[in-house]
Protein backbone atom coordinates (compact mmCIF):
# COMPACT_ATOMS: atom_id res chain seq x y z
CA UNK A 1 0.00 0.00 0.00
CA UNK A 2 1.59 3.80 -1.37
CA UNK A 3 2.31 5.80 1.66
CA UNK A 4 -0.18 8.92 1.76
CA UNK A 5 1.00 12.18 0.74
CA UNK A 6 0.10 15.28 3.04
CA UNK A 7 0.79 18.64 1.38
CA UNK A 8 0.66 21.38 4.55
CA UNK A 9 1.00 24.81 3.26
CA UNK A 10 -1.11 24.20 -0.39
CA UNK A 11 -2.33 27.75 -0.89
CA UNK A 12 1.54 29.51 -1.12
CA UNK A 13 3.24 29.63 -4.64
CA UNK A 14 5.50 26.38 -4.19
CA UNK A 15 1.93 24.29 -2.60
CA UNK A 16 0.16 25.52 -5.45
CA UNK A 17 2.47 24.39 -8.07
CA UNK A 18 2.81 21.29 -6.29
CA UNK A 19 -1.00 20.89 -6.50
CA UNK A 20 -1.14 21.52 -10.15
CA UNK A 21 1.22 19.14 -10.48
CA UNK A 22 0.19 16.21 -8.38
CA UNK A 23 -3.20 16.97 -9.96
CA UNK A 24 -2.11 16.42 -13.63
CA UNK A 25 -0.47 13.33 -12.75
CA UNK A 26 -3.64 12.02 -10.51
CA UNK A 27 -1.02 11.62 -7.74
CA UNK A 28 -3.01 11.29 -4.58
CA UNK A 29 -2.32 13.96 -2.09
CA UNK A 30 -4.32 15.71 0.84
CA UNK A 31 -4.00 19.47 0.96
CA UNK A 32 -3.93 21.22 4.06
CA UNK A 33 -3.64 24.78 4.36
CA UNK A 34 -4.28 27.64 7.23
CA UNK A 35 -7.72 27.38 6.12
CA UNK A 36 -8.38 23.42 7.12
CA UNK A 37 -5.37 22.77 9.14
CA UNK A 38 -4.75 25.51 11.99
CA UNK A 39 -0.86 24.43 13.02
CA UNK A 40 -1.39 27.09 16.41
CA UNK A 41 -4.07 24.75 17.44
CA UNK A 42 -3.35 21.13 16.80
CA UNK A 43 -4.71 18.42 18.66
CA UNK A 44 -3.98 14.93 18.64
CA UNK A 45 -7.39 13.66 17.23
CA UNK A 46 -6.92 16.42 14.22
CA UNK A 47 -3.43 14.83 14.00
CA UNK A 48 -4.63 11.22 13.57
CA UNK A 49 -7.97 12.88 11.40
CA UNK A 50 -5.44 14.57 8.93
CA UNK A 51 -2.33 12.65 8.56
CA UNK A 52 -2.23 9.14 9.51
CA UNK A 53 0.96 7.08 10.57
CA UNK A 54 3.07 6.04 8.00
CA UNK A 55 2.28 8.83 5.39
CA UNK A 56 4.89 11.45 3.85
CA UNK A 57 4.62 14.84 4.56
CA UNK A 58 5.68 17.51 2.55
CA UNK A 59 5.93 20.95 4.54
CA UNK A 60 5.76 24.10 2.49
CA UNK A 61 3.93 26.09 5.33
CA UNK A 62 5.04 28.99 7.10
CA UNK A 63 5.23 32.73 6.54
CA UNK A 64 7.66 34.13 4.17
CA UNK A 65 9.72 37.19 4.63
CA UNK A 66 8.01 38.61 1.70
CA UNK A 67 5.46 39.17 4.59
CA UNK A 68 7.58 41.39 6.55
CA UNK A 69 11.18 40.17 7.69
CA UNK A 70 10.55 40.50 11.69
CA UNK A 71 11.06 38.74 15.01
CA UNK A 72 7.47 38.39 14.92
CA UNK A 73 7.15 35.95 11.82
CA UNK A 74 10.83 34.41 13.02
CA UNK A 75 8.69 32.89 15.86
CA UNK A 76 5.58 32.57 14.47
CA UNK A 77 7.04 29.99 12.11
CA UNK A 78 9.32 28.18 14.41
CA UNK A 79 6.14 28.27 16.62
CA UNK A 80 3.67 26.48 14.43
CA UNK A 81 6.53 23.98 13.30
CA UNK A 82 7.56 22.60 16.64
CA UNK A 83 3.54 22.00 17.62
CA UNK A 84 3.52 19.79 14.62
CA UNK A 85 6.55 18.05 15.99
CA UNK A 86 4.99 17.42 19.35
CA UNK A 87 1.41 16.66 17.81
CA UNK A 88 2.58 14.32 14.95
CA UNK A 89 4.77 11.50 18.15
CA UNK A 90 0.57 10.56 18.09
CA UNK A 91 0.79 9.79 14.29
CA UNK A 92 4.67 9.18 12.92
CA UNK A 93 4.94 9.67 9.64
CA UNK A 94 7.22 7.27 7.26
CA UNK A 95 8.90 10.60 5.95
CA UNK A 96 8.94 14.44 5.81
CA UNK A 97 10.26 16.84 3.47
CA UNK A 98 10.64 19.98 4.59
CA UNK A 99 11.41 23.14 2.41
CA UNK A 100 13.95 25.44 4.03
CA UNK A 101 15.86 27.99 1.94
CA UNK A 102 19.69 28.55 0.52
CA UNK A 103 19.52 31.72 2.81
CA UNK A 104 20.97 30.31 5.74
CA UNK A 105 23.95 29.89 4.04
CA UNK A 106 24.59 33.73 4.12
CA UNK A 107 27.01 35.85 1.94
CA UNK A 108 29.69 33.00 0.99
CA UNK A 109 30.63 35.93 -2.12
CA UNK A 110 32.90 34.39 -4.28
CA UNK A 111 33.11 30.61 -2.42
CA UNK A 112 30.93 27.75 -3.95
CA UNK A 113 27.94 26.65 -1.54
CA UNK A 114 27.89 23.21 -1.26
CA UNK A 115 25.78 21.59 1.63
CA UNK A 116 28.16 20.73 3.72
CA UNK A 117 28.75 24.77 3.87
CA UNK A 118 29.21 26.43 7.11
CA UNK A 119 25.50 28.42 7.76
CA UNK A 120 25.34 32.20 8.47
CA UNK A 121 21.68 32.89 7.78
CA UNK A 122 21.14 36.03 5.77
CA UNK A 123 17.66 37.29 7.30
CA UNK A 124 15.39 36.65 10.32
CA UNK A 125 13.24 34.70 7.88
CA UNK A 126 16.40 32.62 7.05
CA UNK A 127 17.14 32.33 10.84
CA UNK A 128 14.14 30.08 11.30
CA UNK A 129 13.89 27.87 8.91
CA UNK A 130 17.48 26.94 10.03
CA UNK A 131 16.23 26.63 13.70
CA UNK A 132 13.32 24.38 12.11
CA UNK A 133 15.63 21.99 10.05
CA UNK A 134 17.43 21.40 13.40
CA UNK A 135 14.37 20.46 15.39
CA UNK A 136 13.40 18.02 12.77
CA UNK A 137 17.15 16.37 12.22
CA UNK A 138 16.45 15.70 16.78
CA UNK A 139 12.65 14.68 15.98
CA UNK A 140 14.12 12.13 13.25
CA UNK A 141 16.63 10.62 15.14
CA UNK A 142 14.49 10.34 18.00
CA UNK A 143 11.68 8.39 15.92
CA UNK A 144 13.38 7.08 13.58
CA UNK A 145 11.76 8.51 10.74
CA UNK A 146 13.26 9.25 7.20
CA UNK A 147 13.62 13.16 6.12
CA UNK A 148 14.72 15.35 3.43
CA UNK A 149 15.95 19.01 3.89
CA UNK A 150 15.57 20.44 0.21
CA UNK A 151 17.22 24.21 0.68
CA UNK A 152 15.53 26.27 -2.22
CA UNK A 153 16.79 28.97 -3.98
CA UNK A 154 15.30 31.91 -5.62
CA UNK A 155 12.64 30.28 -7.91
CA UNK A 156 10.22 31.68 -10.73
CA UNK A 157 6.77 30.67 -12.73
CA UNK A 158 4.09 33.23 -14.12
CA UNK A 159 1.81 33.33 -11.06
CA UNK A 160 4.84 34.70 -9.16
CA UNK A 161 4.92 38.50 -8.40
CA UNK A 162 8.03 38.45 -6.17
CA UNK A 163 10.69 36.94 -7.98
CA UNK A 164 13.46 38.85 -9.82
CA UNK A 165 12.57 37.52 -12.91
CA UNK A 166 8.97 38.26 -12.71
CA UNK A 167 9.58 41.45 -11.56
CA UNK A 168 12.37 42.69 -14.43
CA UNK A 169 9.21 40.56 -16.87
CA UNK A 170 6.68 43.08 -15.47
CA UNK A 171 8.63 46.04 -15.75
CA UNK A 172 9.27 45.14 -19.61
CA UNK A 173 5.54 45.41 -19.89
CA UNK A 174 5.09 48.72 -18.27
CA UNK A 175 3.10 47.15 -15.63
CA UNK A 176 5.60 47.38 -12.63
CA UNK A 177 8.34 49.81 -11.28
CA UNK A 178 11.53 48.29 -10.93
CA UNK A 179 14.52 49.92 -8.71
CA UNK A 180 17.87 48.74 -8.44
CA UNK A 181 20.65 49.31 -6.08
CA UNK A 182 23.19 47.05 -7.09
CA UNK A 183 25.06 47.01 -10.54
CA UNK A 184 23.28 43.95 -11.26
CA UNK A 185 26.40 41.83 -11.52
CA UNK A 186 25.57 39.99 -8.65
CA UNK A 187 25.71 36.41 -9.38
CA UNK A 188 22.23 33.97 -9.18
CA UNK A 189 21.31 30.23 -9.57
CA UNK A 190 17.37 30.54 -10.12
CA UNK A 191 14.97 27.28 -10.85
CA UNK A 192 11.92 27.53 -12.93
CA UNK A 193 8.88 26.78 -10.43
CA UNK A 194 7.76 23.47 -12.64
CA UNK A 195 11.52 21.93 -12.43
CA UNK A 196 11.23 22.91 -8.94
CA UNK A 197 8.00 20.82 -8.55
CA UNK A 198 8.58 17.96 -10.38
CA UNK A 199 12.18 17.64 -8.21
CA UNK A 200 10.48 17.68 -4.69
CA UNK A 201 7.86 15.03 -6.45
CA UNK A 202 10.98 12.86 -7.25
CA UNK A 203 12.42 13.66 -3.73
CA UNK A 204 8.75 12.03 -2.23
CA UNK A 205 9.22 8.62 -4.45
CA UNK A 206 12.44 8.41 -3.54
CA UNK A 207 12.76 4.68 -1.60
CA UNK A 208 16.44 5.25 -1.32
CA UNK A 209 17.85 6.05 1.84
CA UNK A 210 21.07 6.56 0.58
CA UNK A 211 19.05 10.42 -1.25
CA UNK A 212 17.49 11.33 2.32
CA UNK A 213 19.33 14.38 3.94
CA UNK A 214 20.27 17.96 3.13
CA UNK A 215 19.78 18.45 -0.75
CA UNK A 216 20.19 22.58 -2.47
CA UNK A 217 18.00 22.77 -5.05
CA UNK A 218 20.22 24.52 -7.18
CA UNK A 219 21.12 24.51 -11.27
CA UNK A 220 24.60 24.86 -10.35
CA UNK A 221 25.22 27.75 -12.69
CA UNK A 222 24.82 31.40 -11.78
CA UNK A 223 24.10 34.06 -13.72
CA UNK A 224 24.32 38.37 -13.42
CA UNK A 225 20.83 39.40 -12.46
CA UNK A 226 21.74 41.87 -15.82
CA UNK A 227 21.78 38.80 -17.69
CA UNK A 228 17.84 37.81 -17.04
CA UNK A 229 17.62 41.38 -17.67
CA UNK A 230 18.88 41.55 -21.71
CA UNK A 231 17.41 37.66 -22.05
CA UNK A 232 13.94 38.91 -21.55
CA UNK A 233 14.52 42.18 -23.18
CA UNK A 234 15.35 40.11 -26.24
CA UNK A 235 12.66 36.93 -25.84
CA UNK A 236 9.52 39.92 -25.21
CA UNK A 237 11.29 42.26 -27.80
CA UNK A 238 11.19 45.01 -25.25
CA UNK A 239 12.90 48.51 -25.97
CA UNK A 240 12.78 50.06 -22.42
CA UNK A 241 15.79 50.41 -20.46
CA UNK A 242 16.56 49.71 -16.93
CA UNK A 243 19.21 51.57 -14.45
CA UNK A 244 21.04 49.78 -12.49
CA UNK A 245 22.54 51.15 -9.30
CA UNK A 246 26.33 51.84 -8.42
CA UNK A 247 26.69 49.15 -5.17
CA UNK A 248 28.17 46.26 -5.39
CA UNK A 249 25.87 43.20 -4.56
CA UNK A 250 26.97 39.70 -3.31
CA UNK A 251 27.24 36.93 -5.39
CA UNK A 252 25.40 33.28 -4.71
CA UNK A 253 27.03 30.06 -6.31
CA UNK A 254 26.64 26.75 -5.91
CA UNK A 255 28.28 23.08 -6.23
CA UNK A 256 25.30 21.02 -6.43
CA UNK A 257 27.04 17.66 -7.13
CA UNK A 258 25.14 15.55 -4.35
CA UNK A 259 22.03 16.90 -6.11
CA UNK A 260 23.04 15.84 -9.63
CA UNK A 261 23.95 12.46 -8.63
CA UNK A 262 19.97 12.25 -7.74
CA UNK A 263 18.65 13.90 -10.57
CA UNK A 264 20.73 11.67 -13.36
CA UNK A 265 19.57 8.48 -11.30
CA UNK A 266 15.85 9.70 -11.79
CA UNK A 267 16.90 11.00 -15.72
CA UNK A 268 15.85 14.48 -15.26
CA UNK A 269 17.35 17.64 -16.34
CA UNK A 270 16.66 21.35 -15.81
CA UNK A 271 14.71 23.63 -17.89
CA UNK A 272 17.27 26.45 -19.59
CA UNK A 273 15.74 29.93 -18.83
CA UNK A 274 15.08 30.89 -22.35
CA UNK A 275 12.49 27.71 -22.38
CA UNK A 276 10.71 28.66 -19.30
CA UNK A 277 10.67 31.72 -19.63
CA UNK A 278 9.03 31.41 -23.44
CA UNK A 279 6.91 28.79 -22.13
CA UNK A 280 5.28 29.99 -18.38
CA UNK A 281 5.28 34.34 -19.40
CA UNK A 282 4.81 34.64 -23.08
Amino acid sequence: MANKIILIGSTGFVGRNLKKLFLKRNINCVYLSSKNFDLDNLTKKKIKKFIPSNSIIIYAAGKHRKYGDTLKLKKYNLKIFINLLLKLKHSLPNKILFLSTVEIYGNKNKSYISERSKTNPLNLYAQSKLLQEIELKKFATKNQIRINILRLPGFYGKDDNHSIISKIYMFLNGKKKINFFTNGKELRDYVFIKDLTKIINLFVKNKNIKFDGVFNIVQGHSYQIKSYFHLIKKIINSDKKIIFGKSIGFDLRFNNKKLKIFLKKNKFKFSTHKHSIKHDYC
